[in-house]
């Protein structure tokens, strides 16, 4: 974020504004073994993960969430 002095207001940066538009969740296949729905439904198996997950996290090694992942954890849930 970068402060446009004569106006006195933050700018916003540009990867910020791009990365606003998408919603970030984790898109996952259907499981033909745990899945017993129709193909346009959603089951906890095949559901979209939040990109702050931790089991999903430590199963791909991944050892810090991104910034823009953790403010998404901060905004999002339950009491936004």
């Amino acid at each position: 974020m970068v402060w446009n002095v004569a106006v006195s207001m933050p700018v916003e940066d540009h990867v910020d504004v791009y990365l606003k538009k998408f919603d970030g969740l984790i898109k996952r296949a259907r499981d033909p073994k745990m899945c017993r729905h129709a193909a346009n439904g959603q089951c906890i198996f095949c559901a979209p993960l939040e990109p702050y997950d931790d089991t999903y996290l430590r199963a791909q090694g991944i050892k810090h969430l991104s910034f823009h992942s953790y403010l998404k954890k901060l905004t999002g849930g339950i009491d936004k």
